[in-house]
C-alpha cells in the first residue's frame, strides 16, 4: 500500500512540472521565435541619407554590401554562421546581442564591420544607391544582416561609412515583418577639409587585471580603403591610444585591433573621429575567504566556550571534593 503510494506521488509530480514547463513557454519566446530553418525570402528596402538639416540629403551613388552574419536561435538570440563562427578572426561575444540596447547593436556593428575589412569575407549581396538614395536587396533570406555602406564624396559633401545590423524576420521573431523598409544616416560635412584626423583609446573590461591576463601592449591597425596603411603598438607608456593627424580626406579610414589577446574579446564604439576598443575577459570567480573565516570564527567561539564550561565543571568538582574532605576532618 505505502509503495503505491510513492508510485502515485511520483507520477502526480512528474504531471505537476510537465504543466509548469508548458506555461513558463506559453508565457515567453518558445513559440514566438522564427524557425531556424525557415528559408522563406523578405526583402530590405534601404533609403540612405545623411545627417544635414539641408534639403536634398538624400545620398546618391553609394556602395552597400549586405553580409548574412547569424542565423536565429532560441530564445530571439542570434548565432554566427561561417566564416564568422571563426573566433580567432572575429573574435565578438555574440552573447551580447540579448540585449535590446541599441547602442549595443551600433557598437556590434562597426566592430564586425572592422573585422570584415581587415578579413576580406565575400560579401551576401551588394549595390549601388540611385539617385534618390534608394536600394533594395531582394530574395533575403532569415538570419541576422550587416549592412555597411562605403563613404561617399561629391561636390556638396563628404559622408563617412555607415554600418548596420538588421534581422529578418523583424526582431528575429514569428509573425515579424519580412520586408523591412530602413533609413540609415551617415555622417556628412558639406565642406570636408584637405587633411582629417582619427584617434584610438584602448579600453580593458577586465576587473583591473585581475587574472593577469593583460598583455603588456597590443596593435592597432589604420585601414585606408580596406588596405593597411599604418600599425601601431598601443600600450601604459602612451596612455593607450594613438592619433594620425594629415590624413588624406576622401577614403574610407577603418580602425581595427590586429591581434586580440587571448580569452579576451573585442567591442569597437566610433564616436566621431575617436575609435573606442574595448577588450573584455571575465575572470575567474575568487575563493570565498570571507565565508571561511566566518567559519573558523565560529569553530574559535565554540571552542573557547567549551573551555570555559570544562573549567567551571572543573572548579566545581574540586570544590565538592575540599568539600567532602574537610567534613571528614570535622568528623574525626
Amino acid at each position: 500500500m505505502k509503495e503505491r503510494t510513492i508510485v502515485n506521488r511520483m507520477i502526480a509530480a512528474c504531471c505537476a512540472l510537465a504543466a509548469g514547463i508548458a506555461a513558463v513557454c506559453a508565457f515567453s519566446t518558445c513559440d514566438a521565435v522564427a524557425d531556424a530553418t525557415d528559408s522563406a525570402s523578405g526583402s530590405i528596402a534601404i533609403a540612405y541619407s545623411h545627417n544635414s538639416s539641408e534639403s536634398g540629403t538624400t545620398i546618391a551613388d553609394a556602395d552597400i554590401s549586405l553580409y548574412k552574419v547569424g542565423k536565429v536561435s532560441s530564445g530571439a538570440n542570434f548565432k554566427p554562421i561561417a566564416p564568422f563562427t571563426n573566433s580567432i578572426t572575429y573574435p565578438f561575444d555574440w552573447s551580447t546581442l540579448t540585449d535590446k540596447d541599441a547602442k549595443v547593436y551600433r557598437d556590434a556593428a562597426n566592430t564586425l564591420a572592422g573585422l570584415i575589412a581587415l578579413n576580406k569575407p565575400e560579401a551576401t549581396q551588394t549595390g549601388i544607391t540611385n539617385t534618390t538614395g534608394n536600394l533594395t536587396f531582394s530574395n533575403v533570406e532569415d538570419g541576422l544582416y550587416l549592412i555597411i555602406a562605403g563613404a561617399v564624396e561629391n561636390d556638396e559633401y563628404r559622408c563617412e561609412s555607415a554600418n548596420m545590423l538588421i534581422a529578418v524576420p523583424e526582431n528575429g521573431l514569428t509573425g515579424g515583418k519580412r520586408a523591412l523598409n530602413i533609413e540609415p544616416k551617415a555622417e556628412c560635412s558639406m565642406n570636408s577639409p584637405a587633411t582629417i584626423q582619427r584617434e584610438v583609446r584602448k579600453v580593458w573590461n577586465d576587473r583591473n587585471n585581475s587574472d593577469g591576463k593583460r598583455p603588456d601592449e597590443v596593435t592597432v591597425t589604420l585601414l585606408r580603403d580596406g588596405e593597411t596603411y599604418e600599425t601601431v603598438t598601443l600600450n601604459a607608456s602612451n596612455g593607450w591610444k594613438h592619433q594620425w593627424n594629415g590624413l588624406t580626406d576622401g577614403h574610407t579610414w577603418v580602425i581595427v585591433e590586429t591581434d586580440v589577446p587571448d580569452s579576451y574579446t573585442m567591442s569597437v564604439d566610433q564616436e566621431n573621429k575617436t575609435t573606442t576598443i574595448t577588450n573584455s575577459h571575465t575572470p575567474q570567480q575568487p575563493p570565498h575567504t570571507g565565508s571561511n573565516i566566518e567559519q573558523v570564527a565560529r569553530i574559535a567561539v565554540a571552542s573557547l566556550g567549551g573551555g570555559i564550561i570544562l573549567l567551571l565543571l572543573a572548579r566545581g568538582v574540586r570544590g565538592t571534593r575540599d568539600g567532602k574532605r574537610s567534613d571528614m576532618a570535622g568528623d574525626k
